[in-house]
């Protein structure tokens, strides 16, 4: 089964992840809670996402690998304390692929976005040698850090109920 990722929000209100911009209307204070992350770098909440036709804070992040990937790439790069890491698991199969695009980052190159291609999702699986290096160069420099840098991020378009859902943790 071909799973996808989405981190368990720190504090979860009802039954149904929603794309910030949904969130705003319908939970206010959770919306003001997740915003939190973007502090500094608020020009992020208004990029655009081609291959789905909206904002960043249209869709919920995604990923493919497994929170246990990333356990294994924080203790890579000698992270020095050990965050919780929890996520909801989606199969696959339950999403609508229309819905669904990807976002590639590696360093030094430009950010590219596709629509989602199952035949390339060991592809969006793989937690590239960047990433790591991104993790270690973070720490040496006591900077603050993005968990995801580096990894395919999935967007989805739509809204997902985590009722039935297993939680996954790394």
């Amino acid at each position: 089964m071909a799973c996808l990722y989405h981190a368990v929000p720190p504090v979860m209100v009802g039954t149904v992840l929603y794309p910030l911009n949904r969130l705003k209307d319908i939970h206010p204070e959770a919306y003001q809670r997740a915003i939190r992350k973007y502090e500094g770098r608020e020009h992020t909440m208004l990029l655009q996402i081609p291959a789905l036709d909206c904002l960043w804070n249209d869709v919920l992040f995604l990923t493919a690998a497994h929170p246990k990937e990333m356990r294994a790439a924080l203790d890579e790069a000698e992270f020095p304390y050990r965050p919780l890491l929890r996520s909801y698991e989606f199969d696959l199969a339950t999403l609508d692929p229309a819905l669904l695009a990807v976002r590639y980052h590696k360093r030094g190159k430009p950010k590219q976005h596709a629509p989602f291609d199952l035949a390339q999702f060991d592809a969006y699986r793989a937690f590239h040698e960047d990433s790591v290096a991104y993790l270690k160069e973070c720490i040496a420099l006591e900077t603050r850090m993005m968990l995801f840098a580096h990894v395919p991020h999935i967007f989805y378009r739509g809204k997902l109920d985590i009722r039935g859902v297993s939680v996954v943790e790394g």
